[in-house]
């Protein structure tokens, strides 16, 4: 582990949703890909305990990323992973689950470098909340463009239409400003109010088609716990 990576993260005050977007990653296998972002411990830890200091970016290398857990399931090992980010390109070591719901999180073979990773929410945002979501989903590009959207509603279950994907605690979200639902952003970041309140999970379509521009989004606060010792387990392998 990069020695530079125990050092205290620094905050950075004043930060907004845009400077999310340099810890967003992709994550291919094949010529499958999801989108992800990367995090720390101190960040989960800030959430757990509703730090006061939550809602402030925080420059640090990370050696964790939240990803789509769908995509982890069509993957032999977690090793066949390869990630790109702003100014790296890795692999992935290690790979865990949230147990009935779509969230998986990752640990990369090297520590990405400083970059500037986004607080993770406390608590669940409420509805009709304005949220900034980003990810790889149609384009080719290094960066990610954001898609603005509102929370439309909560519910507590949701689930693929081959049953295959299951998202306990979610939150269902319609784009803004002609912004699309796109495959591909699975994984991405959703933020409201500068905090990351979930990732992006399931869309209305079939056979890789967007039906209706409606998407369901994995909850993080209320996985914090499980995705905590997760961490744990991972750092000690």
């Amino acid at each position: 582990m990069d020695s530079s990576f125990s050092r205290p993260l620094t905050r950075i005050a004043g930060s907004t949703s845009d400077a999310a977007a340099p810890a967003v990653i992709r994550l291919n296998r094949g010529r499958r890909y999801c989108s992800g972002f990367l995090t720390a411990p101190e960040i989960l830890t800030a959430a757990i305990t509703a730090d006061p200091y939550t809602g402030e970016q925080h420059l640090s290398t990370a050696e964790f990323a939240f990803i789509a857990a769908h995509f982890l399931r069509a993957c032999e090992h977690p090793s066949e992973i390869r990630v790109s980010g702003t100014g790296f390109r890795g692999a992935v070591a290690d790979a865990r689950v949230v147990v009935g719901t779509d969230i998986g999180i990752v640990r990369l073979a090297r520590p990405a470098p400083l970059v500037r990773l986004p607080p993770i929410a406390s608590a669940v945002s409420p509805v009709l909340s304005r949220t900034v979501t980003y990810g790889f989903g149609g384009t080719t590009k290094r960066s990610v463009p954001p898609r603005h959207g509102r929370i439309l509603a909560k519910v507590p279950f949701a689930v693929s239409l081959n049953l295959r994907t299951r998202v306990r605690h979610a939150a269902i979200c319609v784009p803004t400003e002609r912004d699309q639902v796109v495959y591909g952003d699975s994984g991405g970041p959703v933020l409201v109010a500068g905090e990351v309140t979930g990732l992006q999970s399931l869309l209305f379509g079939y056979r890789h088609r967007e039906l209706l521009n409606i998407a369901t989004v994995a909850l993080l606060p209320p996985h914090l716990t499980a995705l905590s010792r997760a961490m744990d387990i991972m750092s000690v392998r």
